[in-house]
């Protein structure tokens, strides 16, 4: 009885110029959104951070305010007017 050998079927590559123009897009799509991702996000951390600056700015105006109020206040009491007075 004779062996019989298996013999592995042969496969043609056929290069096929849709696929690989397929993932080549791909690809760049990808590389093209996580650029633009990382742009985002130091636009957003600089936003962020100016945004803070804006609010400390902001506490420090209110606190002006309400020492100026406080002024303005005491300039009608007679302990400042006779203060005035003196100077």
């Amino acid at each position: 009885m004779k062996e019989r050998t298996k013999t592995r079927p042969k496969y043609k590559i056929v290069f096929r110029p849709g696929k690989t123009l397929t993932k080549v897009m791909l690809l760049v799509v990808i590389v093209l959104s996580t650029v633009t991702l990382i742009a985002i996000h130091g636009a957003i951390q600089h936003a962020e951070e100016k945004a803070q600056a804006l609010r400390s700015q902001a506490f420090a105006e209110e606190q002006e305010q309400q020492e100026l109020r406080q002024d303005i206040d005491a300039l009608g009491s007679s302990d400042s007017v006779e203060k005035i007075a003196e100077e």
